[in-house]
């Protein structure tokens, strides 16, 4: 039996200053091709346009990669049948073959297959990851999550969930973290929802939990060097995100961190790229004062200065907190008898990033090289409830919540 379907998911790839609008998506190649059952096997053509945005790019081509899968579904297959890339590799044009389906649609259908393990519904809800593995040159295998219908097999287009930012990188270092945060809070990674599949447009909803929802972290198998000449990293998002700006944070293999943040419109659109202007890589602080593991424990303080290599270091406790909340500021204390110290911090109630504050700081014990008394802080990073705040002339840094 022969089974063919046409896979319309089409991106148009361009270059984009932060300021710039979003293209839409290009009219799909409208060319089907047939191929023979494999050892019974039904078999499917899924076809993209030259410019089309799918699983990895060629240039600024898209092309099938080996081990592609999709998920189909249908009224009598509510747990889907999966499909196989079988041949086209490095092609825009790729046949999948798998199990039978039902002569009757609708049908749903899902890239990467294994990003949902539930039935159909009304809905389809499956999950978007914390964590992006880089990829030179393009975006991670499987996380540009994308969903088709249709009422027959030969009409099935697939549609972005979602779309790219781009950021692109000079300088002499290597990098092997990258951690971008969400001004506004707004969800990155969690469960994404297609609340109505009989939509012509489907609605797709994020929704998350914890501070960790705006954060969305590209990992690195061994770092990456940086030159002159500047090197691309991608981060897939849920279209509508970024409008209120974002904080990207750059950790190099020496333990030192960059941050690089705006807080102008940078509204992700779904299928299309969001490409920043290119920035030299220049580290300002030690990357423990801005992601040690003891941040996330509630109610936990950080103290930083290394004035002589104009970088922040940390100390770090998870003693007893105090929070004193008055109409303009609030004092957040912290001490740990043990060590034999408490650190008191005056801030105002609200900030905006890299705004100047002043504040009083005031120490009880010894507490190596913090300075003390009124002095102005910098707001240089928000994540969930804590500010990340620094003296640019000390190098002292403090996080509060």
């Amino acid at each position: 039996m022969k089974k063919t379907m046409l896979l319309g998911l089409s991106v148009l790839m361009m270059g984009l200053l932060s300021t710039a609008c979003i293209d839409s998506l290009s009219p799909i190649d409208q060319t089907r091709e047939e191929k023979p059952a494999i050892e019974g096997l039904y078999t499917i053509t899924a076809t993209l346009e030259s410019d089309a945005t799918k699983t990895q790019l060629d240039g600024m081509n898209v092309v099938w990669q080996s081990g592609d899968e999709i998920k189909i579904f249908d009224a009598s297959h509510t747990s889907g049948v999966v499909y196989t890339l079988a041949s086209g590799e490095g092609t825009t044009t790729g046949t999948f073959t798998g199990g039978a389906l039902s002569d009757a649609g609708p049908y749903y259908a899902i890239y990467p297959a294994s990003a949902i393990s539930g039935a159909l519904t009304t809905s389809l809800s499956v999950t978007a990851p914390m964590t992006q593995a880089y990829t030179a040159g393009t975006f991670a295998k499987g996380v540009n999550l994308a969903l088709a219908k249709g009422a027959d097999k030969d009409n099935l287009a697939f549609r972005n969930a979602g779309g790219l930012l781009k950021l692109q990188v000079t300088g002499n270092k290597s990098i092997n973290a990258i951690n971008l945060y969400s001004l506004k809070d707004e969800p990155f990674n969690g469960i994404l929802t297609v609340s109505d599949l009989t939509a012509e447009t489907p609605t797709f909803t994020y929704t998350g939990s914890g501070e960790d929802k705006s954060k969305l972290s590209l990992s690195f198998a061994s770092p990456v060097a940086l030159s002159g000449t500047a090197t691309d990293f991608y981060f897939f998002l849920p279209p509508g995100t970024l409008a209120s700006g974002f904080v990207a944070e750059l950790i190099d293999s020496e333990g030192n961190a960059m941050l690089k943040s705006t807080t102008n419109d940078n509204s992700i659109a779904r299928s299309s790229v969001r490409e920043m202007p290119a920035f030299a890589y220049d580290p300002q602080y030690r990357a423990a004062f801005l992601t040690d593991a003891s941040l996330s424990s509630a109610w936990t303080a950080v103290m930083a200065n290394d004035s002589e290599s104009k970088k922040a270091s940390t100390t770090t406790t998870a003693g007893q907190y105090a929070l004193v909340a008055r109409s303009d500021d609030h004092t957040v204390r912290i001490q740990d008898w043990s060590i034999g110290y408490a650190l008191s911090v005056t801030v105002p109630n609200t900030f905006s990033l890299n705004s100047t504050y002043s504040s009083t700081v005031s120490v009880l014990g010894t507490v190596d090289g913090i300075t003390t008394g009124s002095q102005t802080l910098k707001m240089i990073k928000k994540h969930g409830s804590r500010i990340w705040l620094v003296n640019e002339s000390s190098k002292d840094g403090f996080v509060v919540r």
